[in-house]
Order: structure tokens, then C-alpha cells, then sequence
């Protein structure tokens, strides 16, 4: 798969210079989401993945920008799957609390967010989503 035109011209340098390097496209993924720009984003991180299929980094970031897209049970396998490559993932955790809770599942997505600052009590998205979750309850 290659790079479509729909890419603007910051990023289509960096991909241009070496389309397979996995790590490039999941920068680009990254960026492309918080730009709002998820449906890109996911095309990238799928490449991503179809080069590298077990990497752990890009199914999460795959999952987040699903997440944003509303695609709850594709962030749910993808995340679920990022962490079984890396349970220590804090970020992936907090974001398939935020699945969870939109899914309905609130004693799961309360079990992740706890888990998420476990991991990192520094990770202010999971303090924040577990106090909303309680006063949500």
C-alpha cells in the first residue's frame, strides 16, 4: 500500500523518503489525530500494521484514533490486542476505559482507568476519567 495524495506536504515528505518505515507512519498518526484528522489517521496506522502486524505502539494509537472515531469495537479489539503486546501500556489502558464507559461497561472502564494510574499515577487523563466516572456512577 502506498501513500495516497490526500496527504498534505509535511508528511508526505518524511513517507516519501522510506514508505515502509513503520515508525514514520505511526508519528504521522500521531499528528493526523490531533489534528482531527482520524480517518487518515487510521489509513496510516493500518499500513503501519500491515507492514509490522504485531506492533504494540501502533495498536494503540490505532485504537485511540478509532476511539475518536467512534468505532468502539475496533478500539476495543485493537486496544485489548496493543496490550497483550505490552501490558504495561498506561495510555492504552485509559482508552479502553474511555470504550468502556461509552459501551456501557462501567465496572471494566473504572478496572482500566484504576489500572492506567497504577501505571503511571502521573497520567492526568486517567485521574481525570476515573473522577468522571465516579461522579457518573
Amino acid at each position: 500500500m502506498r501513500i495516497t495524495t490526500r496527504l498534505n506536504s509535511p508528511w508526505k515528505t518524511p513517507i516519501s523518503l522510506n514508505p515502509d518505515d513503520v515508525p514514520t507512519l505511526i508519528n504521522i498518526g500521531v499528528v493526523l489525530i490531533e489534528k482531527n484528522r482520524e480517518a487518515l489517521a487510521e489509513e496510516r496506522l493500518l499500513q503501519a500494521l500491515e507492514l509490522a502486524p504485531e506492533n504494540g505502539q501502533a495498536l494503540s494509537v490505532l485504537g485511540w484514533a478509532q476511539l475518536k472515531l467512534g468505532k468502539y469495537s475496533d478500539a476495543e479489539r485493537s486496544l485489548k490486542k496493543a496490550l497483550r503486546k505490552d501490558a504495561r501500556d498506561a495510555v492504552a489502558r485509559n482508552n479502553l476505559g474511555v470504550v468502556y464507559q461509552r459501551l456501557g461497561k462501567k465496572q471494566e472502564a473504572q478496572k482500566e482507568f484504576q489500572a492506567a494510574l497504577q501505571l503511571d499515577p502521573s497520567l492526568d487523563a486517567a485521574r481525570e476519567n476515573l473522577d468522571r466516572f465516579g461522579d457518573n456512577s
